[in-house]
């Protein structure tokens, strides 16, 4: 297998991670942590298992030049926890389909955005991908179904989670052209970490523990499942693909969510979200032979 098929296949993989955060979340949520809590949770415990790991194993991937810090502050502070928080308001005060159609504009603002940064071509193939990525999230979502009446503010914040997921993407990909998938991994989560700590309400979440020890379990779990994993599979798949192309690959992550709803979670299975699915994978494949 090429080096480039091999992190197509990482950035995949990412996708899944991403995509069964549900199998995480809900647990946490029946023991009584908010939205914001889980946020705080998955960002600190990655960081807090990281961090340690790599200072014993490979310490000399933790030396990065002092003025390069601003890149981590934006992958990590910035664009990790803004993507995280725009979502989590955009489903709590509105519509989960909605903040997943919202969210998954960030394709486009990736090959938007690579074109002026890294001389990206936006070929006719990523194009059609992007299409077919962008109509697949909206049949998943269910959106076609109608949402209700629909805030500004959460179309807003919404559409700011795609950007912030975007930008992640860019930035992400400037720090690689620096440094290896490792070392951007273990700064991306410190500085997340440090980013959440302010408003993540980590006390309540302590207070909580000795009468449902069982986020102990679920913490650590979403924490190296749901975030050391993929930001790290994610970023090592950077190293060798182009930014719009990883973006459209990890865009299996909602038809992941949406396949664990439906099987684990009973949700429902119409014939809008299976061609949903297929449009989304339809999107991988044109990639993948695009290559």
């Amino acid at each position: 297998m090429s080096i480039q098929r091999k992190s197509e296949l990482m950035v995949i993989l990412a996708g899944i991670c991403w995509g069964i955060i549900s199998l995480f979340i809900l647990p946490l949520a029946a023991a009584g942590l908010s939205s914001m809590q889980i946020t705080a949770v998955r960002l600190t415990t990655a960081a807090l298992i990281m961090t340690p790991v790599m200072l014993l194993t490979a310490r000399d991937k933790m030396r990065v030049r002092l003025k390069d810090l601003w890149i981590f502050f934006l992958t990590g502070t910035v664009f990790t926890v803004g993507y995280a928080a725009l979502y989590i308001y955009a489903n709590v005060h509105g519509e989960t389909s909605v903040a997943i159609v919202l969210l998954y504009t960030s394709p486009v603002f990736v090959v938007l955005l690579s074109v002026p940064m890294f001389h990206e071509r936006i070929t006719p193939v990523k194009l059609a991908a992007i299409v077919l990525t962008v109509a697949g999230c909206i049949l998943v979502s269910g959106i076609l179904n109608g949402v209700g009446s629909i805030s500004p503010l959460v179309i807003l914040c919404g559409l700011a989670s795609g950007l912030s997921y975007a930008l992640y993407t860019v930035f992400a990909r400037v720090a690689m052209q620096r440094y290896e998938s490792l070392t951007v991994t273990a700064y991306t989560l410190i500085f997340a970490m440090l980013g959440i700590l302010p408003i993540g309400h980590l006390d309540g979440v302590i207070r909580m523990v000795p009468a449902h020890p069982e986020i102990l379990l679920w913490g650590f779990g979403i924490g190296i499942v749901c975030m050391i994993l993929p930001v790290f599979l994610f970023n090592a798949g950077l190293e060798h693909i182009e930014t719009g192309k990883a973006a459209i690959l990890v865009a299996l992550e909602p038809v992941v969510g949406v396949i664990i709803g439906m099987t684990v979670w009973h949700e429902s299975h119409t014939p809008m979200k299976m061609a949903g699915i297929v449009l989304v994978i339809a999107a991988i494949i044109l990639v993948n032979r695009d290559s």
